[in-house]
Order: C-alpha cells, then structure tokens, then sequence
C-alpha cells in the first residue's frame, strides 16, 4: 500500500481491520527486532548503531504519519516529516 492508497483508507470512520494489524504490526515489530537492545538483530549483532538510528528514525515517521491519518488530520501534515526527510537526504548527497 502507498501514500496514495493509505490516506483514503485511513480516513474512513470504520478501519479494515487488516489494514491496521498490517501498521501496527511494522511498527511494533520494527521496534521490537531492529531497534530494542534484545531484539534479534541487534542482539545478534546483525545492524549497526548507524543503521538503528536509521530504522528508528524511519519507524517514528511511520508512525507519525499513522496516527495524523486516522485522526484525519491531513495528508499534508502526516507526511511532512516525511518530506522533510527526503529533503535532508538530497541535501546530503549534493
């Protein structure tokens, strides 16, 4: 599912159930195996301080994005953070 898919799905007053399990599940799961200490990839060795940053960053932009869709605050707003992100990567890269 996309930007373009999730917002309208996210609007309605009664949520697919499947939908939701799906977010929550990237979110939770994100955590719980790349950026928690005792997650399996950390724990394991298998992602570096760089890389957690990244996901962890990711996840919270994720999230954000999440919530001010169901609380339909607008397409603009939850995806901000986001642009914001993509902005600071090309500046980066220049």
């Amino acid at each position: 599912m996309n930007r373009e898919e999730a917002a309208p799905e996210l609007k309605q007053s009664i949520l697919d159930r499947e939908v939701m399990v799906s977010l929550w599940g990237i979110t939770h799961l994100g955590r719980a195996w790349a950026v928690e200490p005792e997650g399996m990839l950390r724990s394991n060795r298998l992602i570096s301080d760089a890389q957690v940053a990244l996901m962890e960053r990711w996840l919270d932009l994720f999230s954000y994005a999440v919530m001010v869709l169901i609380e339909d605050g607008g397409e603009e707003e939850a995806f901000w953070g986001y642009q914001e992100y993509v902005r600071e990567r090309v500046v980066e890269k220049s």
